[in-house]
């Protein structure tokens, strides 16, 4: 957040210098991240009053005015030309005065006229806002004063970050109360703002989501004007803030929002139909955009409508019809309550965050809705005219509104910062931060401010407390550390191991975050709800990841772009997942994933290099499943992966369970994520493959093996695994090992059709088996394929 330091000052009345000020906002968690002066300060600017026009120079386009400069001193000044009224309040330079950029003293050099200054436009003093860039000053300043105390260009521009549950501190009211309890300052209250009803017009509001939005209030105001400028004073502090509108009523509401943190919606009163309506959205209902573009919005998205069209889409998006513009006469003022999670997940999904979403996430004082509203008609009415209603309001959701009771005790209080402090220092402390505090013998009763929703348990009381008292002033104490002997568990050895293996065939482990883009896990994982946070650190990782494959992803994207063309990176983590049979609704399970890109092999001269692929990274997972001793009893299983090819992806099965999956990235995802080239890969789910397979010492046969080899050919479908687990059906014990060791494919066996050929490896550990032992085992096996596959023996074609 940007904001001007003097109108922060406005509301602490304090003098404490910049430096200062900037490190009491970090002691209070308010990270100040950079302090920028204000540029280019004019001096010696005055303001001044027209008396008459002396001439106008039609040839230049410029006008000679007489202007009094206070004292009964009267000037002549030059201008261009404007729409002018006697009597006018303007800013003047004389000949000492510094403006932005000596536009000054390069206007006298090319004119050449006879004049003793000159009226100063936006541009001259550099600043930026009204149509016509003339400054025109209130009547009642006093003429001759010293315009930069009034324009308080003598100004720095502070820019903070906060933690997501410091909702306060997005506006410049939660910023001074942080400041005026620090510094024991006396806080400026907020301005009651009684307005006369002039109507008696109401509108009807109706909430369908009490479970979403909890209250709504609003009310009419009719006969504005939308023409007027915005006072110099209001567009320089949103300035300052780095917002900008484009009419005096986006400003109001802008400088409401930043002064006080709470956004308010305005529609085009003549846009509304009967009532407005707070739901969800129906099916394939439509919204028609700011760019007059209609769309299709999904299911169950937040909007506010009338009885015939959406108003306003995900929080605070108005609809082509509902925004105000400048003919606009009438309008609709209100605030709402929503659930903060349901308002992050709308604006999330369509990618529409800005100023007033963060604060509708982050979630608002629900006490300050009123008197929000309250002040943002004052301005309207006081700046562009118009005749106000009562307001209505509408509450859904009582129970929402009730305050948290937390007891500190003093024992747990004094054992965390490790000393004692005072019990009416404590309280004191606390009441400066807008608590309710209750003493009893062992502990206080605290009621936390209605802006301080995210204070829930005892330790945020030990946190805010400690926030004002200064960590500072903690003691320092030596760690305490007990070593325990942990438990070799069976699930990281064995994952340790695996990824030992994973390090000698030349892969990389790496990290990343468990909160991933939403975004890109949503490319990948289309169907599949995930987790958003209430409070991210950004967008970019608002959600819980389901897979480990977002993050490997993102990094050979970073990796590629950054000239590496061999990557194989690996990563160990939970995924989370939710599932309604837990306790809190959500799964987390240990996964260990992978990702093959780029070239097989390091550059080498005696070796022809080729880009990884499918079989690259099943022999990966093979060789890990081995190590464990698994691989007997896995399955590969060609299936359809979103996310992956169709035609180069299986899912891994044990026991009749899915434990992985497999394959090459869909060629269109690897577009989207700016992969180069084909990235391969795979997933297992840890838990269910964790426990080892216990060693057994065996004896050693002392028999001779036996080898025999078959050629098939089979349908193309039929994977090469689900063959050699049919085989190993028979007289498993006499068939040692069964492998594929060609594989031809050709027009002359037939469209669609394979040749395979596999080596069988026949022994037992207690006798040499015979010829017809063997012969028969083999026929069984050829009879079982015959049957289930339709395979034909490759002699049988060739006799």
């Amino acid at each position: 957040m940007e904001f001007s330091e003097k109108w922060l000052k406005e509301w602490t009345g304090s003098d404490i210098n910049t430096c200062l000020l900037s490190d009491q906002m970090t002691q209070l968690g308010l990270e100040v991240e950079k302090v920028t002066k204000i540029k280019n300060i004019c001096t010696n600017l005055i303001v001044g009053k027209i008396i008459k026009c002396l001439r106008h120079y039609s040839m230049s386009k410029l006008l000679l005015f007489q202007v009094n400069i206070g004292n009964d001193k009267h000037i002549q000044v030059i201008s261009r030309e404007i729409n002018f009224i006697l009597g006018m309040n303007i800013i003047i330079a004389t000949r000492s005065s510094v403006l932005f950029d000596y536009a000054f003293i390069k206007l006298i050099e090319l004119k050449r006229l006879k004049y003793d200054g000159i009226i100063c436009f936006c541009e001259d003093i550099g600043v930026i806002n009204f149509d016509n860039g003339l400054i025109v000053l209130p009547s009642d300043l006093a003429v001759g004063s010293d315009v930069n105390k009034y324009f308080s260009l003598d100004d720095n521009i502070i820019k903070i970050s906060s933690t997501p549950n410091r909702a306060d501190a997005l506006s410049i009211l939660g910023i001074a109360r942080d400041i005026a309890a620090l510094n024991n300052l006396p806080l400026s209250c907020i301005k009651k703002y009684p307005r006369a009803v002039n109507m008696s017009e109401k509108l009807d509001i109706l909430i369908n989501i009490p479970d979403v939005c909890f209250r709504f209030f609003g009310r009419v105001i009719r006969n504005i004007n939308v023409l007027q400028n915005t006072p110099f004073w209001m567009s320089e502090k949103l300035r300052r803030s780095s917002v900008f509108s484009s009419n005096i009523i986006n400003n109001i509401i802008n400088y409401v929002l930043v002064e006080l943190g709470q956004p308010l919606y305005i529609i085009d009163l003549n846009s509304i139909v009967k009532k407005i309506i707070i739901r969800k959205s129906l099916k394939n209902e439509t919204f028609l955009n700011c760019n007059n573009e209609r769309s299709i919005i999904d299911d169950d998205t937040i909007v506010i409508s009338d009885e015939e069209k959406i108003l306003v889409l995900g929080g605070h998006i108005n609809s082509c019809v509902s925004n105000i513009s400048f003919s606009s006469k009438s309008l609709f003022l209100g605030c709402a309550a929503y659930n903060h999670s349901d308002i992050f997940k709308t604006s999330l999904k369509y990618g529409c965050k800005n100023i007033f979403t963060d604060r509708y996430e982050r979630g608002i004082d629900l006490n300050m809705q009123f008197e929000a509203l309250e002040y943002a008609t004052d301005l309207i009415v006081r700046f562009c005219n118009g005749e106000s209603s009562d307001i209505t309001t509408k509450i859904e959701n009582k129970k929402i509104f009730n305050q948290n009771l937390i007891k500190l005790y003093q024992k747990k209080l004094y054992n965390i910062i490790g000393f004692v402090i005072d019990s009416e220092l404590v309280t004191y402390n606390l009441v400066k931060l807008g608590f309710k505090v209750t003493i009893f013998d062992q502990y206080w009763l605290t009621i936390p401010p209605s802006w301080r929703f995210d204070i829930k348990i005892e330790e945020d009381v030990i946190s805010e407390l400690l926030r004002i008292f200064g960590y500072s002033k903690v003691f320092s104490a030596p760690l305490t550390r007990h070593t325990n002997i942990s438990y070799d568990d069976e699930m990281y050895t064995s994952l340790k191991r695996a990824k030992l293996y994973l390090v000698d065939q030349g892969y990389h482990e790496i990290i990343t975050y468990g909160f991933v883009n939403p975004d890109i896990q949503k490319l990948l994982f289309p169907n599949i709800t995930p987790l958003y946070l209430s409070n991210p650190i950004s967008r970019e990782m608002s959600s819980m990841r389901i897979s480990l494959w977002t993050g490997l992803l993102s990094s050979v994207s970073y990796n590629q772009n950054r000239q590496e063309n061999r990557l194989r990176l690996f990563e160990s983590g939970l995924c989370f997942s939710y599932n309604s049979r837990e306790q809190l609704g959500v799964t987390q399970s240990m996964y260990l994933s992978g990702v093959l890109s780029g070239y097989r092999n390091t550059l080498h001269w005696d070796i022809l290099d080729k880009q990884v692929d499918f079989y690259d990274a099943k022999g990966d997972v093979e060789s890990i499943l081995d190590l464990l001793g698994k691989l007997s009893e896995v399955e590969f299983k060609k299936c359809d992966i979103l996310g992956l090819h169709p035609c180069q992806s299986v899912s891994i099965y044990l026991k009749d369970k899915i434990v992985g999956f497999l394959g090459v990235v869909n060629s269109n995802i690897e577009k989207k994520l700016n992969l180069k080239g084909k990235a391969v890969v795979f997933e297992l789910i840890w838990d269910k493959i964790t426990f080892l397979k216990h060693v057994k010492i065996q004896k050693v046969s002392e028999y001779p093996r036996s080898v025999r080899d078959i050629s098939i050919i089979v349908d193309d479908i039929v994977s090469v695994g689900e063959i050699i687990t049919e085989c190993k059906k028979f007289s498993f014990e006499n068939i040692v090992d069964i492998s594929l060791f060609d594989i031809f494919r050709s027009d002359k066996i037939g469209i669609r059709k394979k040749s395979l050929a596999f080596r069988f490896l026949f022994g037992n550990k207690n006798k040499t088996l015979t010829e017809e032992e063997i012969s028969n085992i083999l026929r069984q096996c050829i009879l079982a394929l015959k049957l289930k596959f339709k395979i034909i023996l490759r002699k049988d074609i060739l006799n």
